[in-house]
């Protein structure tokens, strides 16, 4: 990131430490503040403690479900924008987390060129706009 520019705090919670390891390299490698999650408890304890910009969270987390999960970060942290990683895909799955204030739903296997676009693009949006569906 360029040198005067914010350095965006992302939070990754993944149950899949592999998942979660590459995913951290990943955003600390592009110049992002990087912490990371194991299970939707210990999600929700670094959200009561600091605000993040942007939060990646996995839809099958260990102990919260990934719409309760958006619910939950939504409340914590209002401003941030919330990817959910779903290593299943369908319109149900879509609309739940999209009705919870899921900023996008993205699938398995994720690839690091995807992972950077969607965050710059929900970077891009100011925190009160709703984002344009796109067909």
């Amino acid at each position: 990131m360029a040198g005067n520019r914010k350095r965006h705090k992302v939070l990754v919670a993944d149950r899949v430490k592999n998942s979660r390891e590459a995913m951290t390299e990943i955003f600390a490698d592009a110049g992002y503040d990087v912490s990371s999650a194991s299970s939707g408890s210990e999600t929700i304890e670094k959200l009561t403690r600091e605000s993040y910009d942007l939060i990646f969270c996995d839809f099958d987390m260990p102990r919260r479900s990934g719409p309760e999960m958006v619910r939950m970060a939504r409340a914590l942290n209002q401003r941030a924008k919330i990817i959910v990683i779903s290593s299943s895909d369908g319109p149900s799955i879509r609309s739940r987390v999209k009705k919870e204030g899921a900023f996008e739903l993205l699938n398995k296997p994720l690839r690091r060129a995807s992972l950077l676009k969607a965050a710059r693009q929900a970077l891009e949006v100011p925190p009160q706009s709703k984002r344009k569906e796109v067909s």
